[in-house]
């Protein structure tokens, strides 16, 4: 029988806020700072949905251009940004329920410019913890995967991995949780099939984080 979970983690962009047109315009200042030009809207949508984005960054530019994009994410607000649909009600009911909520992102910026953020879009108060990949991101077995940050929370919060959930968007976040043994979610708010998430090695893929409260319920953890 599954146990009832006390932790839930959450990736922060696609999954709790669509920032997808601040990636847009983080991705193409990246190009211009290392001499690259720039992409226009539609071939930047494809490209993030076939997760393509880095198939004409020069070998020898890749560290950097990512470094660059992952630091200036929390730099760059986009009008278009804002919490995707579902988002505060599912934090604000797992709250209620007793269960510990954090927050984590790829970017490599401090955890109190997250902080801002989640204020900004009225999503804080819900929040216990906020986690980015800066002082982890040279620990990942690939590019964007946060398994050492994950293992962190658990230890911090004296929660087996049997206890937690991971909720997220993107194919490296199924491979970490996996290899965390954590229950893990994908949303396919991140563009990214339900197939390719399966494949990746999350346990279940739902539309978007509007469609937790009733998995989780289905399953048996809440």
């Amino acid at each position: 029988m599954p146990r009832r979970i006390k932790l839930a983690i959450f990736d922060l962009d696609q999954t709790l806020i669509n920032t997808i047109k601040r990636a847009y315009f983080v991705y193409n200042y990246a190009r211009k700072k290392l001499g690259l030009n720039s992409i226009n809207w539609k071939v930047f949508y494809t490209r993030f949905k076939d997760d393509r984005l880095g198939e004409d960054i020069p070998k020898d530019l890749e560290r950097t251009f990512w470094e660059i994009f992952r630091t200036k994410y929390c730099e760059i607000i986009a009008d278009e940004d804002k919490p995707i649909d579902g988002a505060e009600n599912v934090l604000k009911t797992l709250k209620d329920a007793g269960i510990k909520i954090i927050v984590t992102t790829g970017r490599s910026c401090t955890p109190q410019e997250v902080w801002k953020e989640l204020k900004k879009f009225g999503l804080s108060e819900y929040i216990d913890d906020v986690y980015t990949a800066m002082g982890y991101d040279h620990k990942e077995d690939i590019p964007f995967e946060r398994s050492t940050l994950l293992m962190a929370i658990l230890e911090k919060y004296q929660i087996s991995p049997d206890e937690a959930v991971f909720i997220a968007d993107y194919f490296p976040d199924m491979y970490a949780g996996k290899k965390v043994g954590i229950l893990t979610i994908g949303v396919k708010t991140g563009l990214k099939s339900e197939r390719s998430l399966k494949e990746h090695g999350a346990d279940y893929v739902i539309d978007s984080i509007g469609s937790l409260l009733g998995l989780l319920k289905e399953i048996g953890v809440l």
